[in-house]
Protein backbone atom coordinates (compact mmCIF):
# COMPACT_ATOMS: atom_id res chain seq x y z
CA UNK A 1 0.00 0.00 0.00
CA UNK A 2 1.46 3.37 -1.05
CA UNK A 3 1.72 6.45 1.17
CA UNK A 4 -1.18 8.18 -0.59
CA UNK A 5 -3.39 5.10 -0.23
CA UNK A 6 -2.46 4.74 3.46
CA UNK A 7 -3.22 8.43 4.03
CA UNK A 8 -6.59 8.03 2.28
CA UNK A 9 -7.39 4.93 4.32
CA UNK A 10 -6.60 6.77 7.57
CA UNK A 11 -8.70 9.76 6.54
CA UNK A 12 -11.56 7.41 5.69
CA UNK A 13 -11.29 5.77 9.14
CA UNK A 14 -11.45 9.25 10.73
CA UNK A 15 -14.40 10.19 8.51
CA UNK A 16 -16.40 7.03 9.23
CA UNK A 17 -15.59 7.04 12.96
CA UNK A 18 -16.01 10.75 13.70
CA UNK A 19 -18.20 12.03 10.90
CA UNK A 20 -15.52 14.29 9.46
CA UNK A 21 -11.86 14.58 8.62
CA UNK A 22 -9.72 17.68 8.27
CA UNK A 23 -7.28 18.11 5.40
CA UNK A 24 -5.28 21.32 5.84
CA UNK A 25 -3.78 23.12 2.84
CA UNK A 26 -5.72 21.08 0.28
CA UNK A 27 -6.10 24.15 -1.94
CA UNK A 28 -3.36 26.48 -3.18
CA UNK A 29 -3.21 29.96 -1.66
CA UNK A 30 -3.47 31.40 -5.18
CA UNK A 31 -6.77 29.63 -5.86
CA UNK A 32 -8.13 30.68 -2.47
CA UNK A 33 -7.25 34.31 -3.22
CA UNK A 34 -8.92 34.21 -6.66
CA UNK A 35 -12.07 32.62 -5.27
CA UNK A 36 -12.14 34.96 -2.27
CA UNK A 37 -11.99 38.04 -4.54
CA UNK A 38 -14.98 36.76 -6.49
CA UNK A 39 -16.88 35.74 -3.34
CA UNK A 40 -16.34 39.14 -1.72
CA UNK A 41 -17.79 40.85 -4.80
CA UNK A 42 -20.71 38.40 -4.99
CA UNK A 43 -21.52 38.84 -1.29
CA UNK A 44 -21.44 42.62 -1.69
CA UNK A 45 -24.08 42.22 -4.41
CA UNK A 46 -26.61 40.46 -2.16
CA UNK A 47 -29.59 42.74 -1.56
CA UNK A 48 -30.63 43.83 1.92
CA UNK A 49 -33.77 41.75 1.46
CA UNK A 50 -31.66 38.72 0.54
CA UNK A 51 -29.43 39.25 3.57
CA UNK A 52 -32.46 39.48 5.85
CA UNK A 53 -34.03 36.33 4.34
CA UNK A 54 -30.88 34.30 5.08
CA UNK A 55 -29.76 36.10 8.25
CA UNK A 56 -29.37 32.85 10.19
CA UNK A 57 -27.41 30.96 7.52
CA UNK A 58 -25.56 33.97 6.11
CA UNK A 59 -25.43 34.74 2.42
CA UNK A 60 -26.35 31.64 0.45
CA UNK A 61 -25.05 32.09 -3.08
CA UNK A 62 -25.56 29.01 -5.26
CA UNK A 63 -22.03 28.10 -6.34
CA UNK A 64 -23.15 25.64 -9.02
CA UNK A 65 -24.21 28.47 -11.31
CA UNK A 66 -21.03 30.51 -10.87
CA UNK A 67 -18.16 29.69 -13.22
CA UNK A 68 -15.61 31.22 -10.85
CA UNK A 69 -16.36 28.41 -8.36
CA UNK A 70 -15.69 25.62 -10.86
CA UNK A 71 -11.98 25.26 -9.90
CA UNK A 72 -13.03 24.34 -6.34
CA UNK A 73 -15.91 22.12 -7.44
CA UNK A 74 -13.67 20.01 -9.71
CA UNK A 75 -10.43 20.44 -7.76
CA UNK A 76 -8.24 17.51 -8.87
CA UNK A 77 -6.51 17.27 -5.46
CA UNK A 78 -9.90 16.93 -3.72
CA UNK A 79 -11.19 14.36 -6.20
CA UNK A 80 -7.93 12.38 -5.89
CA UNK A 81 -8.17 12.51 -2.10
CA UNK A 82 -11.77 11.30 -2.16
CA UNK A 83 -10.74 8.45 -4.49
CA UNK A 84 -7.89 7.50 -2.12
CA UNK A 85 -10.45 7.42 0.71
CA UNK A 86 -12.56 4.94 -1.23
CA UNK A 87 -14.95 7.35 -2.95
CA UNK A 88 -13.93 7.33 -6.62
CA UNK A 89 -16.05 9.12 -9.18
CA UNK A 90 -17.40 11.70 -6.72
CA UNK A 91 -19.89 14.14 -8.22
CA UNK A 92 -21.15 17.49 -7.02
CA UNK A 93 -24.86 17.69 -6.22
CA UNK A 94 -25.00 21.26 -4.89
CA UNK A 95 -22.90 23.94 -3.33
CA UNK A 96 -23.21 27.30 -1.65
CA UNK A 97 -21.00 30.22 -0.86
CA UNK A 98 -21.87 31.06 2.72
CA UNK A 99 -20.82 34.38 4.18
CA UNK A 100 -21.90 34.96 7.74
CA UNK A 101 -20.21 37.71 9.72
CA UNK A 102 -20.51 36.57 13.37
CA UNK A 103 -20.86 40.11 14.65
CA UNK A 104 -24.12 40.72 12.75
CA UNK A 105 -25.72 37.33 12.17
CA UNK A 106 -27.50 35.45 14.95
CA UNK A 107 -26.21 31.96 15.67
CA UNK A 108 -27.44 29.12 13.49
CA UNK A 109 -28.55 26.52 15.95
CA UNK A 110 -27.66 22.83 15.82
CA UNK A 111 -28.87 21.16 12.67
CA UNK A 112 -27.83 18.57 10.14
CA UNK A 113 -27.48 18.99 6.41
CA UNK A 114 -27.96 15.33 5.43
CA UNK A 115 -30.64 14.76 2.84
CA UNK A 116 -30.66 10.97 2.59
CA UNK A 117 -31.96 10.17 6.07
CA UNK A 118 -34.96 8.20 4.82
CA UNK A 119 -33.05 6.43 2.05
CA UNK A 120 -32.19 2.75 2.70
CA UNK A 121 -28.56 3.50 1.78
CA UNK A 122 -28.34 5.55 4.98
CA UNK A 123 -28.54 2.36 7.04
CA UNK A 124 -25.12 1.06 6.11
CA UNK A 125 -21.83 1.52 7.92
CA UNK A 126 -20.42 3.73 5.15
CA UNK A 127 -21.16 7.40 4.49
CA UNK A 128 -23.51 8.02 1.57
CA UNK A 129 -22.83 11.73 1.29
CA UNK A 130 -19.62 13.73 1.55
CA UNK A 131 -19.54 17.46 2.20
CA UNK A 132 -16.43 19.45 1.27
CA UNK A 133 -15.95 22.82 2.95
CA UNK A 134 -13.31 25.35 2.01
CA UNK A 135 -12.72 28.27 4.33
CA UNK A 136 -11.62 31.34 2.38
CA UNK A 137 -10.35 33.17 5.46
CA UNK A 138 -8.64 32.03 8.62
CA UNK A 139 -11.32 31.26 11.14
CA UNK A 140 -11.75 30.30 14.76
CA UNK A 141 -14.50 29.99 17.33
CA UNK A 142 -14.83 33.76 17.73
CA UNK A 143 -15.37 34.17 14.00
CA UNK A 144 -18.11 31.57 14.04
CA UNK A 145 -16.51 28.63 12.24
CA UNK A 146 -18.30 25.33 11.80
CA UNK A 147 -18.46 23.21 14.91
CA UNK A 148 -18.61 19.46 14.51
CA UNK A 149 -20.12 17.10 17.06
CA UNK A 150 -18.20 13.87 16.59
CA UNK A 151 -20.32 11.04 15.22
CA UNK A 152 -23.45 12.98 16.14
CA UNK A 153 -25.54 11.62 13.29
CA UNK A 154 -24.79 8.04 14.24
CA UNK A 155 -25.51 8.75 17.90
CA UNK A 156 -28.64 10.87 17.53
CA UNK A 157 -30.42 9.75 14.39
CA UNK A 158 -33.61 7.87 15.15
CA UNK A 159 -33.27 4.47 13.53
CA UNK A 160 -36.06 2.02 12.90
CA UNK A 161 -35.70 -1.47 14.30
CA UNK A 162 -35.40 -2.82 10.77
CA UNK A 163 -34.01 -1.33 7.64
CA UNK A 164 -36.71 0.34 5.47
CA UNK A 165 -37.63 -1.39 2.19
Amino acid sequence: MGAATECGAELNRQFVRGGYCHVPAAVSADLIERVRAFVDAAADGVSDEGKERTRFQGSMIDSDSVKEMLPLIVLPAALDLLASMGYPGAKSSSGFIIGKPPEVAPPLFWHQDGMLRDNPSSYTGEPVQVFLMYYLIDTDREKGCLRVILASLAASAPRPATRPR
